[in-house]
């Protein structure tokens, strides 16, 4: 699912992704989520995937990495590298300033490690 993430959109400036047409959004509250098939990831053709693991971050069974790099590659998305993100840190962490600045950290050297 994608999630507009305001340190990546807001405080990063980073543009949200231009959806393929088939692709529709839900709303839960004040807060929008789109549910990507690889297909749609594969037609987006991203060069880094940023995964927050929700099931990780609760203490649950925590996702795959190579398996989900393997299932973009095999839908085609074959540029596209896979980032798992500190799950705590975007999850349960307090929101503070100290919060911010690893979140930001972390965006950042996913990003800048994609551009090599």
């Amino acid at each position: 699912m994608l999630n507009q993430h305001p340190v990546v959109h807001d405080v990063l400036g980073i543009a949200a992704l231009e959806m393929p047409a088939n692709v529709t959004s839900e709303t839960r509250g004040n807060r929008t989520f789109t549910p990507l098939s690889p297909e749609a990831i594969s037609e987006i053709d991203p060069q880094v995937v940023l995964v927050i693991d929700r099931s990780a971050a609760i203490g649950d069974e925590p996702a795959n990495a190579d398996a989900l790099a393997q299932t973009l590659f095999d839908a085609g998305a074959e540029k596209a590298r896979v980032v798992m993100l500190t799950p705590a840190l975007w999850y349960l962490s307090g929101g503070g300033l100290q919060s911010l600045a690893l979140q930001v950290e972390e965006v950042a050297a996913a990003l800048s490690s994609s551009r090599g």
